[in-house]
C-alpha cells in the first residue's frame, strides 16, 4: 500500500516536470535582480553547502537585472547549484569549490550567470539536455533536469551552455538584461 502511494507521488512529480517542458508555459514578467536571487539561494541552502567553498563574483557597476519569471528562474539556478553540490559530494572532492559569476556579456545586451564546480565535469555533454537522461539514481533525483532548465531559459529568450574544463563543469546562462526606458517603465533590451 505504501509503495502505491510513493509511486503515485513519483508520477505526480513527473507530470509536473513535463508541464514545465511545454513551450506554452505562461510566464509572469517581473524585474529580477540576479544578485539578490543568487544570495538568497546560497543563504537558504547554507546547510547543504557547509563543506563547500562558494565564491560569488559580481562584475562591478554591472546591471545584472533581467525581466522574467522569478519562480522558474529560481528553479533553474537552484537545479544548477544542486548539480554542482552533488557532483562535489558524489565524487568525494576534498576541497569542493563552486564559483558563481555574474557579468554583462560582450554584446552588452545579455547578462551571464556562470556556475563552475570542481566536481569532475559532465559525464556526457551530448546527452545532458536529453529529457530523461540522468547520471543519478532515480531515488536521489531532485528538482528539474537540464532539459527543463533549457526550455525555461529559452522561454526567457536566453541561452544555456555546458562545457568541461579539466575537472571543472561550467554552466553559462545568458539572459537578456533590462533597461528602463525614458518613461521609467521596464523594457527588455533588444
Amino acid at each position: 500500500m505504501c509503495s502505491i502511494k510513493v509511486q503515485a507521488e513519483r508520477i505526480k512529480d513527473i507530470v509536473n516536470e513535463l508541464d514545465l517542458l511545454s513551450p506554452q508555459f505562461k510566464k509572469s514578467e517581473l524585474e529580477i535582480n540576479l544578485v539578490n536571487l543568487i544570495n538568497k539561494l546560497i543563504k537558504i541552502n547554507k546547510i547543504a553547502i557547509n563543506d563547500i567553498n562558494i565564491m560569488v563574483d559580481i562584475a562591478p557597476n554591472s546591471n545584472v537585472n533581467v525581466i522574467g519569471n522569478h519562480f522558474t528562474l529560481w528553479q533553474v539556478l537552484e537545479a544548477v547549484f544542486f548539480n554542482s553540490i552533488e557532483a562535489i559530494k558524489n565524487n568525494n572532492v576534498k576541497n569542493g569549490i563552486i564559483k558563481i559569476k555574474l557579468y554583462e556579456a560582450v554584446d552588452g545586451q545579455n547578462i551571464v550567470v556562470e556556475f563552475r564546480d570542481n566536481g569532475g565535469g559532465f559525464k556526457d555533454l551530448s546527452k545532458a539536455f536529453d529529457p530523461f537522461y540522468t547520471t543519478k539514481q532515480r531515488a536521489n533525483k531532485r528538482g528539474i533536469g537540464l532539459s527543463i532548465a533549457y526550455n525555461i531559459i529559452k522561454e526567457h529568450n536566453g541561452l544555456i551552455f555546458l562545457q568541461n574544463e579539466k575537472e571543472w563543469a561550467v554552466v553559462k546562462i545568458l539572459l537578456p538584461k533590462y533597461k528602463r526606458d525614458k518613461n521609467n517603465s521596464k523594457t527588455e533590451e533588444k
